[in-house]
């Protein structure tokens, strides 16, 4: 099927991605390079797909979004704020850089029709100023899949998760990290999980991180041909688990560093929040 675009014709290619629960999402993928987005001719990376089947598979895990304004960081060809605003979510924004930000609009109009009141996308760089759309407003889920893969995207994106983190509205954001190695962290006799450096520099922020689960990807992507100073095509090459994380300030949920956050208490970190969240937002929304 073909879209025009600026008297030029661009073939995207449809691919059908079953979430659960008879969820499936239809996502649109650039086949020819002819959008001229970053990750535009991949397809959707793993870490997204396990995050939002998590979500999916728990009443409890979806009232993180649900009836939430939700902010995606590193949206890509857009799956997992598509799965939000498709499940729950008050309203939905997607961002990534400006040139991916024409076919992560296209994937939304596809889903959505256009102009849609529940999501909509924007561009924004990782370490830059926030946006105007984004800085004006109250977020209360941030959410982003694989934005650990390269030592300078790790600092830029920490800096922009700060920035949000650490205003007056409690916000919090919830990470999918395929615990690769590819940056050789070391870790004692073994190496650490790349992700290990955003962990940290969140940590040195003020922030805590609570691991939530351990998920199977699920498949083995295709490697990666992209340079390393760019978010890669295709989805990198992941390890056999992706971790997801919970990162917010300290004292308004009890959230623990991520090394203390056994299985067995996974979902009362998941309960803690929420209830967190309802006290936080009592004085403007009903229950």
């Amino acid at each position: 099927q073909t879209f025009g675009w600026d008297s030029r014709r661009a073939t995207l290619s449809s691919e059908q991605i079953s979430i659960g629960d008879g969820l499936i999402l239809s996502l649109l993928s650039d086949v020819t390079g002819t959008w001229g987005g970053t990750c535009g001719a991949g397809r959707a990376w793993p870490s997204s797909v396990a995050l939002a089947r998590w979500l999916l598979a728990d009443p409890q895990r979806r009232r993180l979004y649900e009836r939430r304004t939700v902010l995606e960081l590193g949206a890509g060809l857009g799956l997992l704020g598509i799965f939000c605003a498709r499940t729950g979510a008050a309203r939905t924004l997607l961002t990534d850089l400006p040139q991916q930000l024409r076919l992560l609009a296209r994937n939304v109009s596809h889903t959505f029709g256009e102009p849609s009141t529940l999501i909509d996308s924007c561009a924004l760089s990782w370490g830059a100023p926030l946006p105007r759309r984004v800085a004006a407003d109250d977020w209360d889920l941030i959410i982003a899949a694989d934005v650990a893969y390269e030592e300078e995207g790790i600092a830029a994106f920490a800096s922009t998760l700060r920035r949000l983190l650490l205003g007056d509205y409690p916000a919090r954001a919830l990470l999918a990290l395929p615990a690769r190695t590819d940056l050789a962290l070391s870790d004692g006799a073994n190496l650490a999980p790349d992700y290990m450096q955003l962990i940290r520099l969140l940590n040195q922020a003020g922030l805590r991180t609570t691991r939530l689960a351990s998920l199977d990807d699920g498949e083995q992507p295709s490697p990666s041909t992209s340079p390393p100073a760019s978010p890669p095509a295709s989805p990198p090459d992941a390890s056999p688990h992706i971790d997801v994380f919970l990162v917010g300030r300290p004292g308004l949920d009890g959230l623990t560093d991520c090394e203390a956050a056994p299985a067995s208490v996974q979902a009362s970190n998941v309960d803690a929040f929420v209830q967190a969240r309802k006290r936080a937002l009592a004085q403007v929304e009903p229950e």
